[in-house]
């Protein structure tokens, strides 16, 4: 099953709508954030099932690393 990301899915419901600039930029980088940390627990969960047991820190440091490429 296909659907669109939330930034695109948030963009669709408030096209011709008019948000402040502020609200519009926080509800597309909380979107995003969303979609990210859904990324990181399927890879999480994908990671436990093939080796049998939850890495934690190894989860943790996927989690930073990519939140810290979205906010550069």
């Amino acid at each position: 099953m296909s659907t669109p990301t939330d930034a695109t899915a948030t963009e669709s419901v408030t096209h011709g709508l008019k948000l402040p600039k502020k609200i519009a930029f926080y509800l597309k980088d909380e979107s995003l954030f969303n979609d990210a940390s859904g990324i990181i627990l399927l890879n999480m969960a994908v990671d436990w099932y093939l080796h049998q047991e939850l890495r934690i820190g190894q989860a943790i440091g996927n989690f930073l690393y990519s939140a810290g490429g979205g906010f550069f």
